[in-house]
């Protein structure tokens, strides 16, 4: 049925299936990597050391591919754009609102939170928090709700050694939205 089969990664497919897989995996990659560079440089088949072969700009542009092939309800992105450049990083959350990913994210980048995020969290490293409305959303204005440093007004995050955080850094949230309007971006697959 289907024509030959051909071996990769240990796993016998048929080639029709696996021309429709590979297509799929070229255009997921094509919207995390525009300059083709993983592509022209790797097969998709290929086996190799791939926690030592790639860098971690493009370690992390295919996991946002892998994250988009599952396209999940929900996804915590941890520093998840640091090694890539700011057209990839847009790319990256545009398709993510697109495909309907909720995401929280964690990152030091404050413009990367106000830029594609609704809502931030700042923890200050000391207990204390604020909390941000970015984008108004169901009729919420933006504004801001500072917490105090005690333990009931937020929970303390585990670190290292079951430790409390001591590094300030955000939590962003992006939600899509409920009933999308059907426009380009929602209505084309990636």
């Amino acid at each position: 049925q289907g024509g030959a089969s051909r071996v990769g990664c240990g796993v016998a497919c048929v080639s029709e299936a696996d021309s429709a897989l590979d297509g799929l995996l070229q255009r997921l990659l094509e919207v995390v990597d525009p300059g083709h560079s993983l592509l022209n440089q790797f097969k998709l088949d290929e086996v190799r050391d791939w926690a030592t072969t790639l860098s971690g700009g493009q370690k992390q542009r295919v996991a946002m591919a892998r994250l988009f092939f599952h396209c999940p309800a929900v996804a915590v992105l941890d520093e998840c754009t640091s090694a890539v450049s700011g057209e990839v990083e847009s790319r990256i959350y545009h398709a993510c609102r697109a495909l309907g990913i909720s995401l929280f994210t964690v990152s030091h980048k404050v413009d990367l939170m106000r830029r594609f995020h609704d809502f931030q969290l700042d923890l200050d490293g000391r207990g204390g928090w604020t909390w941000h409305v970015l984008r108004p959303a169901m009729g919420n204005r933006a504004s801001s709700i500072a917490g105090g440093g005690s333990a009931t007004s937020l929970p303390p995050l585990a670190g290292a050694g079951g430790s409390a955080t001591s590094l300030p850094m955000s939590v962003a949230a992006m939600t899509p939205p409920l009933n999308p309007t059907p426009g380009p971006a929602s209505t084309q697959p990636i």
